[in-house]
């Protein structure tokens, strides 16, 4: 049977067009191997409340979440943003805000003036 499927395998190889190879190989690697296999999240509930509840006790159980009066929701400060540029090596790609860290390190003299 598993030769069978290795042979199934490299037949969709073999017949897969040079550009589709790539991609074709990585998805017998994937299901040969197990990798990436998927599965099926079955959910209780009736009503989307009860499959809500379902979700959070399960992750719950997984997941360790910190207690919500352990955030620090402080504002942040000119000088914190400082020191994490100075931290941060260059060249690196920007965050959700698309601001590089090169500007806030280049704009240090004028923030500090507005303080």
């Amino acid at each position: 049977r598993q030769r069978a499927a290795v042979e199934t395998a490299f037949q969709e190889i073999t017949d897969a067009g040079p550009d589709k190879k790539p991609r074709a190989v990585w998805s017998v690697v994937n299901q040969l191997t197990g990798r990436k296999r998927r599965n099926a999240l079955n959910l209780a509930g009736d009503t989307p409340e009860e499959r809500r509840n379902e979700l959070r006790t399960f992750f719950a159980g997984i997941v360790e979440l910190p207690e919500e009066s352990s955030f620090n929701i402080s504002p942040i400060t000119i000088d914190e943003v400082l020191q994490l540029a100075k931290k941060t090596p260059g060249n690196k790609a920007t965050g959700p805000d698309d601001v590089p860290v090169e500007c806030c390190a280049s704009c240090k003299s004028r923030w500090k003036s507005h303080e």
